[in-house]
């Protein structure tokens, strides 16, 4: 299903892989886009942020310094979407374990009791790791401000 070779393919909606990709190019996509980068950003802030690495000497060129700082600094703004879309691909992958139960397990009640829950257990222990993945690189870029 992740593969997109599936035997029982949709045609009407997005599944497995297919919600996956569209999860994380359109929708996260958007949201990053809707982050507004100037967003508690002042006209201030960019010019000192521009004099103090220009130092006491005069600046012909506009340093790039000040622009990677500030860049990094907006960038913990980029924690919320990405916990987001992390949320929806596990979201879409516990639907994808569900749907790749195989007929023959409805006469094991117990052993398809179990194998989901090992499952559910799998896909839900990797979240935390993920999402201080995702805190940690986040928290990186910024702090190298």
């Amino acid at each position: 299903m992740v593969d997109g070779k599936s035997q029982e393919m949709s045609t009407k909606e997005l599944s497995g892989g297919g919600r996956i990709h569209y999860i994380l190019q359109p929708i996260f996509v958007k949201c990053l886009e809707e982050v507004d980068p100037c967003d508690d950003l002042t006209d201030d802030d960019i010019r000192m942020a521009i004099q103090n690495a220009s130092g006491a000497r005069n600046a012909l060129f506009v340093l790039e310094v000040p622009f990677e700082f500030l860049v990094r600094r907006q960038n913990a703004r980029l924690l919320d979407p990405s916990l987001q879309c992390l949320r929806f691909v596990y979201d879409e992958l516990m639907k994808i374990s569900h749907a790749c139960e195989v007929t023959e397990l409805q006469r094991f009640l117990v052993l398809r009791k179990h194998l989901d829950e090992v499952m559910v257990k799998f896909l839900r222990d990797g979240v935390e790791p993920a999402e201080r993945m995702i805190g940690n690189l986040i928290e990186m870029d910024v702090s190298l401000c």
